[in-house]
Order: C-alpha cells, then sequence, then structure tokens
C-alpha cells in the first residue's frame, strides 16, 4: 500500500501575495499620477507648485 505524502500548505497562500503586492501599486501608483500631474500643471517647475497642493498631496497619501 502506499502511504499518501502529507503536504503543507504554506503559511501565505500565492494569490494573498499577489494581492497585496496590487495594493501596494495601486497606492504608489495613485500617489505618483497625482505628484505628475502636479509637475505637468506647473511645467514642470517643482518650485512654483503652491505649499498647498503639496499638503494636501501628503495628507492625501498618507492617510
Amino acid at each position: 500500500m502506499q502511504q499518501k505524502k502529507e503536504t503543507r500548505r504554506p503559511f501565505i497562500e500565492h494569490w494573498q501575495v499577489v494581492k497585496a503586492m496590487l495594493v501596494i501599486y495601486d497606492v504608489i501608483s495613485i500617489a505618483a499620477a497625482y505628484f505628475i500631474a502636479l509637475l505637468l500643471r506647473f511645467d514642470f517647475h517643482y518650485s512654483e507648485i503652491p505649499y498647498e497642493y503639496l499638503s494636501g498631496m501628503s495628507k492625501n497619501v498618507c492617510k
């Protein structure tokens, strides 16, 4: 008779890792899109971006 090999399930499934990576990717891409939109709006002059816009970005990203 053949004995069945006991297979252990990994602590974290592959789909859970993929899901976490996609969430991280979404957060980073949203923050980058907001910043790139600001740069486009102010002709790629970082010093011309008003403080209110940059502080609003940090409040939205750090929530």
